[in-house]
């Protein structure tokens, strides 16, 4: 009497195992374990490994994403397959921030200049508003003076810290320059506006005076031409804060 004998396909379970990383880094070689191999059996015995992936990759947060495996190909075998888990854990970072160079009153908009290891966009805080603001992400000098400066990062979950250092900037004051071109003769009892031949570097309000009050007097820029005779006109700015 003829039988038919049925051989079923054994059971193997295929685990992928736990593996951590830190954030910003590549996923490790994922490892696969075996359980349930008859016979001798082992994975060379298998037509095809099984092989793991996950949806996680190098941008991916701080977390637990699954690790899948999956694929394995057999004859004598069904696959139970189990998930294992990638554990993405937080980084550090550094950041650089080096001695300021000493400015003037007047200079142009500068970079600071400190770095993060991440290279996220530097964070700058801590400075007297007096004499430096941020503009565009570059310090702008606004007055003469000391301030410190303090550069550092935004927080992120995705890093177990936070940087920041402190720089102190000195502002000095800024040299003003006044120019008077050469006052023409003029013709007593006339008058003759100054403010022509001015240049002033500065801006700031000027102060007139007259030699010889006999020969000529000023208010402002406004010269009375009174005698006959030579006078030495003076212009005076004594500067400010800057």
């Amino acid at each position: 009497v003829q039988q038919t004998l049925t051989v079923n396909k054994a059971v193997l379970t295929i685990t992928a195992g736990n593996t951590t990383r830190v954030y910003h880094e590549a996923n490790p070689a994922f490892v696969i374990n075996y359980s349930g191999f008859v016979n001798g059996d082992g994975q060379a015995s298998l037509t095809k490994a099984a092989t793991a992936k996950t949806t996680a990759d190098i941008n991916s947060t701080v977390g637990s994403y699954d690790i899948v495996p999956f694929d394995a190909v057999s004859a004598n075998y069904s696959f139970n397959y189990v998930n294992g888990k990638l554990t993405i854990t937080p980084a550090t970072r550094t950041l650089t921030f080096n001695t300021l160079p000493v400015k003037v009153y007047g200079d142009a908009d500068f970079d600071a200049g400190a770095t993060a290891s991440t290279g996220e966009p530097i964070i700058y805080s801590g400075y007297n508003p007096a004499i430096v603001t941020i503009v565009n992400g570059k310090i702008h000098i606004t007055g003469a003076g000391t301030t410190a400066i303090t550069a550092t990062v935004a927080a992120s979950g995705n890093y177990s810290n936070t940087p920041s250092q402190s720089q102190t900037l000195l502002v000095n004051k800024a040299d003003q320059h006044i120019i008077l071109g050469i006052i023409p003769a003029l013709l007593k009892g006339t008058q003759y506006d100054l403010s022509q031949l001015i240049t002033a570097s500065s801006g700031l309000p000027l102060t007139f005076t007259s030699s010889d009050q006999l020969i000529a007097t000023i208010s402002g820029p406004t010269l009375d031409a009174l005698h006959i005779g030579k006078t030495t006109i003076t212009i005076v700015q004594p500067g400010n804060a800057n």
